[in-house]
């Protein structure tokens, strides 16, 4: 049900709440920190907490598996090169560049 305004009176406007960017690893191990604290301090729910944690887990993996297909991709790109002679250095700058620490 929604909540009516009745003359005069003002409804709060819900608080809006930051998007949270998880870019790497690093960020999603910094958005399990906060969680564990609020945890701890009992300003979250148990249920939410477990629910942020698993998708956190599924980010990791994520992470990941990218990192493993960049590495991959270099390798076979260096395979390939040495069939050739030449060593492919963009793909390996780029994949150093862009892998998850």
């Amino acid at each position: 049900m929604k909540n009516k305004k009745k003359k005069g009176e003002t409804i709060p406007s819900p608080e809006k709440k930051r998007s949270i960017r998880l870019r790497s690893v690093s960020d999603v191990n910094r958005l399990l920190a906060k969680i564990i604290n609020d945890l701890l301090r009992n300003e979250t729910e148990e249920s939410k907490a477990s629910k942020i944690g698993y998708l956190c887990n599924i980010m990791i993996k994520s992470f990941e598996v990218s990192d493993i297909e960049k590495r991959i991709t270099v390798l076979e790109q260096r395979h390939s090169a040495e069939k050739v002679g030449h060593e492919p250095q963009d793909a390996i700058r780029e994949a150093r560049k862009t892998s998850v620490a």
